[in-house]
């Protein structure tokens, strides 16, 4: 719920004819009747032009026209004949806005906060205009200063409410929400954002009774008819929920869109490309499938195996009927969730589909590269800004050879200026900034380059852009460093892998993709500019001053239940050891919560929140073990934890994403620490918390060694990657399809 009142009437005192012709219009104004009002004001104004009140009212009566450019004119002359005119400021600043003119309406709210600082209406129309800003934090304070003002605001709760909630926090915008019922009763807008908190808060029961409320009160309110059907989609009554949806689609089809932008929306998506669900009707099967997902991703195991049983039910049905589940999230789920193959293939096969009928290819390139030339090899990467991936990129961009590939980088972000993007940017011999781009726009630009390899380093993740890979700009589409789920369709050639982790045959998932198996890994890091923050001390960093630490900075969604419990077993044999998370209040609540139904105290689980980059990196460097995930592991978070000194203790488990703990393990000269099974890493882990002088050990032999060790050579990476693309290129111009490749060692 959004509202302001750019024009708020009030009686003055004045007396005479003037003041009989603006008492009839405030009349007509509280009836709702603009045009009457403007008829009578338009000539009292060019009469008595000195008159603030006058030229205000006649703003009123414009903007209730729906003249926004009339009204912002007379509000204009109402200021100017009276500067200290708190209502007309406060108008112009409303109409501002609305005009898209955000920075002078903020002007003007604050000089009309100024004029009179105990208006809580000014102070929400001013968090309002910050939040439509996307200045969230700011809109927070106004919010927050309305109410100081006025305890019982109803529109500064309401909107405080709507807007906490979109920032993730139900259980505050609940209590906000039933703060404006209370300062307001018979408004259904408070038990709307009341419905809307408890569903986020995956209170379903209480979320249906407070939709019926609305619902009782205003039988086609269409958002409380959207809310209704997306918890029964919760709550896996699928037929209920579409039957739902319908209903409130037939209500108002325009409002029905505009309420499932806002409400169904799962990712950011670049401008000029539109969101997944903006003119479909959302489907229950995913509703119910992505919400059921996060909930696990924050550890709330509760009905684990029954939706896990659901999940691959609703799949199967839906290949077996010709109506696959197609959600752009789903594929990445099956990294970290046990899917049977058959369901993650069908996530993939179902979104491969959807991407290959919306999408036209290309004709093929007509000109060939000139013999001799480098190769143009282009990145579409979302990682040119301060962000973990950047220290995987950024190191062998660097180190490419210019002889051989000229290397084209696409900026798929929003922009970012921090020292990280820019040092990642100096790695390319060109930039090109497509965020803002349509696919179309895109793959005309990539093809313009004569880009001859494109690479995609952003599959499957937040601003990835598959449709222009199906595009076929370049001739070859490769895969790497992206998110190890198949693309399921036929616009990828090669992934880049390396044999450690391929040679047991882990990339059969990604079937029609060929592997192409570096003789090293193909992984790297380094951190280039980032300024090393010091080491905390382990009371600074909340950890007990001679505990062993084992640390698991993994996300919270990796962390699966057998993993968990193995992790509880071994602290129940290393009595001195704690284990160092990741996470937010919700994730720790329900660990701490099966930590203590696993029999361990629960305060042996320590927390910490996310914080800069470099900070992060300095306290992990206190950890004494980091202990790996399955089934699937740390990825970056090994690297940064190898990087920094601190071994990691890993087991391989039966897909790709499940092997680069292993691989890059033994790429840092780690072989040992790779265990053989579930068992085995319990013994390992609960031996070394154990031994503080072995764990002292590995953390020499990690720092001595990362001056030489091959994980950390980017130059010898980037050679291997040349020579890759060179052997795909060479197929390519002898007319051959892709195959499988190795790439031989220098």
């Amino acid at each position: 719920m959004r509202a302001y009142k750019p024009a708020c009437v009030h009686a003055t005192g004045m007396s005479g004819p003037l003041a009989e012709v603006l008492a009839q219009a405030r009349a007509l104004l509280g009836q709702g009747r603009g045009e009457p009002a403007r008829a009578l004001l338009a000539p009292a104004c060019r009469q008595f032009p000195g008159s603030a009140e006058g030229w205000f009212l006649l703003g009123a009566a414009e903007h209730l026209c729906g003249r926004l450019e009339e009204a912002l004119t007379a509000f204009d002359r109402a200021a100017g004949a009276d500067a200290r005119h708190v209502q007309a400021v406060n108008a112009r600043a409303s109409i501002l806005n609305v005009l898209g003119r955000t920075d002078e309406a903020l002007a003007e709210f604050a000089r009309a906060r100024a004029l009179d600082p105990g208006d809580a209406r000014i102070a929400v129309n001013s968090a309002i205009a910050l939040e439509q800003a996307g200045r969230f934090a700011d809109a927070l304070q106004h919010y927050d200063s309305a109410i100081a003002i006025d305890a019982s605001c109803f529109p500064a709760l309401l909107n405080r409410s709507a807007l906490r909630l979109q920032l993730g926090l139900p259980e505050d915008a609940l209590a906000d929400a039933e703060r404006a019922i209370a300062a307001n009763p018979g408004s259904c807008e408070g038990h709307f954002n009341r419905a809307q908190a408890l569903a986020a808060a995956d209170r379903y029961e209480q979320a249906l009774a407070a939709c019926r409320t609305v619902l009782e009160r205003e039988p086609l309110h269409v958002g409380a008819h959207v809310c209704r059907a997306l918890v029964l989609a919760c709550l896996g009554q699928i037929a209920e929920a579409r039957a739902g949806l319908a209903l409130a689609r037939s209500l108002d089809p325009a409002l029905f869109r505009a309420i499932v932008r806002s409400a169904y929306r799962t990712r950011p998506r670049p401008p000029g490309i539109a969101d997944d669900a903006d003119d479909e009707m959302p489907d229950p099967r995913v509703v119910y499938l992505v919400r059921g997902v996060d909930r696990l991703a924050r550890c709330d195991w509760r009905g684990r195996e029954r939706f896990l049983a659901r999940f691959e039910q609703i799949v199967r049905a839906g290949v077996a009927s010709g109506d696959p589940v197609c959600e752009r999230s789903l594929p990445f789920s099956s990294l970290f969730l046990p899917l049977a193959p058959d369901v993650a293939r069908a996530l993939v096969n179902a979104l491969a589909r959807s991407i290959a009928t919306s999408t036209a290819r290309m004709p093929a390139r007509g000109a060939t590269r000139e013999p001799g030339a480098p190769l143009r090899v282009g990145f579409l990467s979302a990682a040119f800004r301060r962000h973990p991936s950047t220290f995987l990129n950024a190191p062998i961009l660097h180190s490419f050879d210019r002889a051989r590939v000229r290397s084209f980088g696409y900026v798929l972000n929003p922009p970012d200026t921090s020292g990280e993007a820019r040092w990642l940017a100096q790695g390319f011999d060109a930039l090109r900034t497509a965020y803002a781009l349509d696919d179309a726009q895109l793959a005309r630009l990539i093809r313009d380059d004569r880009i001859d390899i494109l690479v995609d380093e952003s599959h499957a993740f937040d601003w990835s852009r598959p449709q222009v890979l199906a595009m076929r700009p370049a001739p070859i589409n490769v895969c790497y460093l992206g998110g190890l789920v198949g693309s399921g369709g036929d616009w990828f050639d090669y992934r880049i892998v390396d044999a450690s982790a391929a040679a047991q045959g882990a990339y059969a998932e990604f079937a029609p993709e060929c592997p192409v198996r570096l003789s090293r890994s193909h992984w790297t890091y380094a951190t280039g500019p980032l300024v090393p923050a010091p080491t905390p001390t382990r009371m600074q960093a909340g950890l007990p001053e001679h505990a062993t630490v084992l640390c698991a900075f993994s996300g919270a969604y990796k962390i699966d239940p057998a993993m968990f419990t193995a992790w509880m077993r071994i602290l129940a044999r290393a009595p001195a050891a704690v284990v160092w998370l990741l996470g937010d209040a919700i994730v720790e609540r329900n660990l701490r919560a099966h930590a203590s139904a696993c029999g361990i105290d629960a305060s042996r689980l320590v927390f910490a929140r996310r914080t800069a980059l470099e900070e992060h990196l300095a306290r992990l460097r206190i950890a004494d073990l980091l202990l790996d995930t399955l089934p699937c592991n740390a990825h970056t978070t090994a690297l940064e934890a190898l990087y920094c000194g601190v071994p990691v203790l890993t087991l391989a488990g039966d897909t790709a994403a499940g092997r680069v703990g292993a691989s890059l393990v033994r790429a840092a000269g780690l072989p040992g620490l790779v265990a053989e099974n579930l068992a085995d890493y319990e013994m390992r882990a609960a031996a070394l918390a154990a031994d503080p002088g072995a764990l002292r050990a590995l953390k020499v032999h990690l720092l001595a060694g990362r001056a030489s060790c091959p994980l950390w050579d980017a130059a010898d990476l980037a050679r291997c990657l040349e020579r890759a693309f060179e052997m795909m290129w060479a197929r390519h111009e002898a007319g051959l399809p892709p195959a499988a490749l190795d790439v031989p060692a220098a």
